[in-house]
């Protein structure tokens, strides 16, 4: 049974995010100014009302007005964070002529070609004066072997003007803009070697400063202890939070076994970390003297490695918790887990708002609710006798109950289900608990001459045998089910539903299930519907992609990608720019592909011959040199859709000699300066043109027979 009285945060929390996520998405200002204070107003008057009369009948109008107040108070500091975030000079930012000071406020990635680093302005000098401002922006500098060594702190200044940061170009493809912004990063610059200057000065946080230096000496530890590849990029992501050496294949195979978290350092390292240290202060006492030195050191035992991790919402949600624990206890009082994870969530959220948008801010929120309200039920199912079962039924049931309080979360997200989670987890629990008070070992103790040795070459052992095995579970049959597409809508009808199910599962009350049942009938509905919708869709979707090209044509949940050949193997572009469409519209992530050069095709709704393809009565030219026609026809055929992809120049006259183009499509491998021509001289001829990198992807809808921007 859950006593919410005992949990006044957790009966807080949830009014509170609503009003940050109301002020991010919509543009209400004025109107909360007036709600917090009509809110307050009203609370006074009826806590004096309730006072007076001594009565309880109105109460539960408090409670509405509390939900209400904390509604506003959300939306207010929101907005206030949002005021101090941004100077209110995007259009100074955006204008040419201006020399920007700013400051790197994060250790730079190293990417192959270029390395990212966030800067925050801090002025632009103009010809007519010098202006402060208050903006981050992503900036992208030109990797050569003479570049300038740039760390965090460092203060630069750069000719280059930055540019506003667009939106997604194709149907479903992932909102990096909104993503972005809800960083308040709303600008980005690429900076050529030429284009800034690194100045003499630097503005540092010193805490920051020695938890980097500090992680840098850590890394450098691990790499003199027999860690190399692989295993050093896997001992890197779980012990100190630095992921950037960890390779695509291999973060994907621990997504795929439903194990990610045990990459990205979380609350589970922050309990281990906690664990280890415990153990070493175990000669303290818990009382007087002794024990508040324990606890002091524990406490900064765990800051400190938040810090050295990166300070990430699940690290400080996890430490925020510890921390609570260790001051109640300072204090002689247990503390409600539940309220101190709520109460650490909300402390963040006053601190940044846009936490909450953050990803792995939800997923592991989720995780650790469900961990603690449903894990004991789950696990009090069934009942060993034999020690081994009992405890491999307990690790299974701690899965069971994250996975089923971030499934919402990772269908809408990620639009796939890992099948073989239970499984992952079963041994990667105990082995990362032992990875992890190895590698913490090898890390207090790598000045010792013969232990640290055995230590590094323990830990990467330990590491391949976690790959492995993860890799492993990769190769299972059906071990990611991809496509599970829900919409908004639908993700909180899931979010409703396993609240609901949580409520059941403790209170066991009719009410629960029947709500639960009704809910679960709504989400059927919704997604029958939608199906429904997809299996008449008849469209066209011409892709806008960088230096290749894709069109799909698409009948009912049947697909048929025409696209260059390398494109099948570039899992990269798949998924970040076109499975997102796949997905939302019911399509298979596996397409019947059909390549440029094929000059033969058949297939009951596509036909392809040479370089023209029929689809739904409307026909499709590819424009290539060889189809450059040097005199006029007599008779010019209609064509719906020519195609003009790669470094082909402008030739519209040569064009019109053989073909009447209804629209002409510029794909996004055609660079912009014969993307330039070609439109120039359709505008003059005033024959339609579509260019993909300015329009976004070309989408027809043949049952609505319109043209939609996908931008």
């Amino acid at each position: 049974m859950i006593n919410f009285n005992k949990y006044p945060f957790l009966r807080l929390l949830p009014a509170f995010g609503i009003g940050i996520f109301v002020a991010l998405k919509y543009n209400l200002t004025p109107y909360f100014a007036v709600v917090l204070t009509l809110s307050v107003v009203l609370f006074v008057s009826f806590f004096i009302q309730t006072i007076i009369n001594k009565s309880y009948k109105l109460r539960w109008l408090i409670g509405l007005n509390i939900v209400f107040l904390f509604i506003a108070i959300g939306a207010s500091a929101t907005l206030i964070n949002k005021q101090s975030q941004s100077s209110g000079n995007s259009s100074l930012i955006t204008s040419p002529n201006g020399l920007f000071i700013a400051r790197v406020v994060e250790t730079p990635i190293e990417r192959d070609a270029t390395i990212k680093a966030t800067l925050k302005l801090i002025a632009v000098k103009t010809e007519d004066s010098l202006v402060n401002l208050n903006d981050k922006i992503l900036a992208y500098f030109q990797k050569v072997p003479e570049m300038k060594t740039i760390g965090y702190g460092d203060i630069i200044s750069f000719s280059t003007t930055p540019a506003t940061i667009d939106p997604p170009k194709n149907p479903g493809q992932f909102d990096y803009k909104q993503y972005l912004s809800d960083q308040n990063i709303f600008f980005q610059v690429y900076l050529k070697t030429e284009s800034w200057f690194l100045t003499t000065y630097k503005k540092q946080n010193p805490i920051y400063v020695l938890a980097y230096q500090l992680r840098d000496h850590l890394l450098n530890v691990l790499t003199t202890h027999q860690l190399s590849g692989e295993e050093f990029a896997v001992a890197a992501a779980i012990l100190l939070g630095y992921d950037d050496s960890l390779p695509a294949y291999l973060r994907k195979g621990y997504v795929a076994a439903g194990a990610m978290h045990i990459l990205c350092v979380s609350g589970l390292h922050v309990g281990i970390v906690f664990l280890f240290f415990s153990f070493l202060l175990k000669p303290l006492k818990d009382k007087g003297i002794q024990g508040l030195l324990k606890i002091l050191i524990l406490l900064l035992t765990i800051w400190a490695y938040a810090l050295i991790t990166g300070l990430s919402p699940s690290i400080q949600r996890a430490s925020l918790m510890i921390s609570f624990v260790l001051i109640g206890k300072l204090f002689g009082r247990k503390g409600f887990a539940l309220n101190a994870v709520a109460a650490s969530a909300f402390i963040l959220l006053i601190i940044n708002p846009q936490n909450l948008m953050h990803i792995g801010f939800q997923l592991s929120y989720a995780a650790v609710f469900g961990i603690l309200l449903l894990h004991k039920p789950i696990a009090n199912l069934f009942y060993f006798n034999n020690k081994v079962l009992s405890l491999s039924w307990d690790a299974t049931a701690l899965a069971l109950a994250a996975q089923l309080a971030t499934t919402p979360f990772v269908l809408y997200y990620f639009h796939q289900f890992p099948v073989y989670f239970w499984l992952s987890n079963l041994f990667l629990m105990p082995l990362s608990f032992v990875v992890i008070v190895t590698g913490m070992a090898l890390l207090c103790l790598h000045f010792l001459p013969y232990l640290a040795p055995l230590l590094g070459k323990s830990l990467s052992a330990l590491i391949y045998l976690m790959n492995s095995g993860i890799q492993w579970i990769e190769t299972l049959p059906h071990s990611v089910i991809k496509g599970l597409y829900i919409n908004g809508f639908e993700f909180v009808l899931l979010v409703c539903l396993v609240l609901l199910l949580i409520f059941l599962i403790r209170k066991k009350r009719a009410m629960f299930a029947l709500s639960a049942a009704l809910i679960a009938l709504f989400f059927m509905v919704s997604f029958t519907h939608r199906n429904l919708e997809n299996s008449r869709q008849i469209s066209l979707i011409v892709y806008d992609l960088n230096k290749t090209s894709a069109v799909d044509f698409v009948l009912g949940h049947e697909h048929i990608l025409l696209a260059d050949s390398s494109l099948v193997n570039d899992t990269f572009t798949k998924e970040f720019f076109i499975e997102g469409n796949w997905f939302e519209k019911g399509l298979s992530s596996v397409p019947a592909y059909l390549y440029f050069d094929e000059d033969k095709f058949d297939n009951p709704f596509l036909l392809k011959r040479k370089q023209f393809i029929g689809f739904g009565e409307k026909v499709m030219l590819i424009w290539e040199k060889e189809r450059y026609c040097r005199d006029s026809l007599s008779y010019r055929p209609k064509i719906d859709w020519v195609l003009v992809r790669g470094k082909q120049r402008e030739n519209l006259q040569q064009m019109l000699n053989g073909y009447q183009p209804a629209l002409i499509i510029l794909d996004g491998s055609v660079p912009y300066y014969l993307a330039k021509q070609w439109k120039e001289t359709a505008t003059k001829m005033n024959i339609p043109i579509h260019y993909t990198r300015d329009e976004g992807a070309y989408v027809f809808n043949f049952n609505e027979d319109i043209a939609v921007k996908s931008n």
